[in-house]
Parts: structure tokens; sequence; C-alpha cells
């Protein structure tokens, strides 16, 4: 019997708790209700009636008041919740550069309140508005070898495929390849050659060759391929180099776009040392099975993603 007026006892106050501002309302309606209509015989019962009806009429209005002040502010969280933090209305909002520093700020201000503006800067500005497409499973091959006795000269066989990927089909991409190599003075065996070039599967290494080559005081390369159409652009190229060692002692990879993923494979002679070196990257590349224990083959993985300006390079030492 204890434990059903207990039972009881929690389910009412429960009920109290939820409707008593209904509860209130009602009592005062029926208060002022007989207070005016009923005991017309008995004014002070008639007088006494009105005033409970009122008093308690205005503890149920003002309950009720309360009440849903209280579910305002729930919903009202709720919905600044969804305003604040749904990207799908963060992307329309004129003022997401704002809302970025601020919430930015509030991770790093009181470690680096100094440079916090600036890393604001570097990160919104150099990195977030230049970035219309990216490059996914990057992968790169290259097969040096010398030419000619004297090992002055060595020649790079480099093939590379990859996946850029668009952030609309709408959007026109300039997609370019530069460098810059170096000769030496009477230089006449450098040079700079297109076996493959294939987008989508079109052909750009035949009458379509994008390159252009200014032979000065060092070989200038560039070419520029508009993308157009597509979210994803499946690419193939392999070129061919033939420079002095003199003049570039190095081979380097930085790219300017995001690389998620990037795979390279180096063959190279015995008496070529080829050294490996991460350029900026938050971690460092991986060594893949395949590698030579004489040195001869490099294989290395960055299984992460790539900010612009970083990369690797190689440098090269005759042995």
């Amino acid at each position: 019997m204890q434990i059903i007026f207990e039972q009881f006892k929690a389910s009412f106050l429960t009920f109290l708790k939820n409707y008593i501002h209904w509860v209130l309302l009602i009592l005062g309606l029926i208060a002022l209700t007989l207070g005016f209509v009923a005991f017309p015989s008995y004014p002070n019962m008639q007088s006494f009636l009105k005033t409970i009806g009122s008093t308690v009429l205005a503890s149920g209005v003002f309950a009720t008041l309360l009440k849903t002040y209280q579910y305002l502010g729930i919903f009202r969280d709720a919905l600044r919740e969804v305003i604040e933090y749904d990207p799908k209305y963060l992307e329309h909002r004129p003022d997401i550069e704002n809302i970025w520093r601020k919430v930015s700020k509030a991770l790093y201000l009181k470690k680096f309140p100094d440079i916090s503006n600036e890393i604001e800067n570097i990160v919104l500005k150099d990195y977030f508005p230049n970035q219309n497409y990216y490059h996914s499973k990057f992968i790169q091959s290259i097969k040096i070898q010398f030419v000619g006795d004297d090992n002055e000269y060595v020649e790079l066989i480099e093939e590379s495929t990859s996946t850029l990927k668009a952030t609309s089909p709408d959007l026109t991409i300039n997609f370019k390849h530069n460098m810059v190599i170096g000769k030496p003075q009477g230089d006449s065996k450098t040079c700079f050659e297109l076996v493959e070039y294939n987008i989508n599967n079109v052909d750009y290494s035949g009458s379509n060759n994008p390159y252009k080559i200014n032979n000065c005081s060092t070989l200038q390369v560039s070419s520029e391929i508009e993308l157009h159409g597509k979210l994803e652009y499946n690419i193939k190229r392999k070129t061919r180099k033939v420079y002095a060692l003199s003049q570039n002692a190095t081979k380097g990879y930085r790219t300017s776009q995001f690389v998620d993923g990037l795979e390279i494979f180096v063959v190279h002679p015995p008496s070529l040392e080829v050294e490996f070196f991460s350029m900026g990257t938050t971690k460092s590349f991986r060594n893949l099975p395949g590698g030579d224990a004489e040195g001869n083959i490099i294989r290395k993985e960055y299984a992460g993603l790539i900010f612009p300006k970083q990369g690797y390079r190689l440098i090269f030492n005759r042995r």
C-alpha cells in the first residue's frame, strides 16, 4: 500500500509540475464564475470567490508565461545551435569570414596572442579562397640515368597520374605546369620532351601539345590547359628531361593545391646518390616495400593531406 501511495504521489507531483499553469487557470476561472453567478444571497461569499478567483487566475497566467518563456528558451537555444553551426546555413552567411576568425581566435588566442591575427590572415587568405580544386591519389615515378661517359648530365623520365577534383563542374580551371632548368655556358644537351599527356582520354601529346619552351640562358618550360565541365579529371603525364648536375643538383616537387595522398617511386644508378627530404609537411613520408637496400630505389608514401607550398626535394650527389 505504501508503494502504491508513493507511486501515486510521484505521478501527481509530476502532473502538477507539468500542468500547474492549466490547473491554476481553470480553478481561477471556476472561482470567478462562481463569484459572479452563484450565491446571490451571500455577497460576502461572492466577494471572497472573486478575490480568490482573481488571485488564482493571475497565478495561472504568470505560470503560463513562465512556462512559455522556458520553452522559448529551449527552442531559442536549439535554433541558435542550428543557425550558428549548421554548415548549410553558414555557407550563405555574408559574415562567415568574421565567424571563422572568432572561432579560430577562441582556439589559439591564449597561446599565441601576438601572432593570432597573422595566423588567421595566412590560413584564410593564402589557402582557402584560392583553392578551387585538389589532387587525389597523386603517384609519381622518376627513372634517372647518366647521359654520356663523364656523368655530367642525367636523364629523368618522369611519369605521374592523379585525379583532379573540382569544387564545381561549372568551374573553369587553368591547369598549369611550369619549370625552369639551369644550363651551363655553351650547353647543347639540356632539353625537355613531352612523351605523353592525357586528361580524361583526351591526348595532349601530339598536335595539341600545350608546352612552350623558351631556350635561353635557362630552359623555361610552361603549359596551360583550360578544364571545364567536369567534377573530376584523370590526368596522366610522362616527360623526358636532360640536364647538367652542375646546374641542377636537386629535383623538387612543391604543390600549389591541396594533394590528398602522394606516392613517389625513384630509380637511380648506383653511382648517383639521391637523398629524399620532405618540405613543410606536417608529418614524415613513410617508406614503402620495394626500396633497395643499396639505396638505388626509393619508394615513399604520404598518407594524408599535403598543403599548398609543401612537398618534397631530391638531392643528387655523384659517388
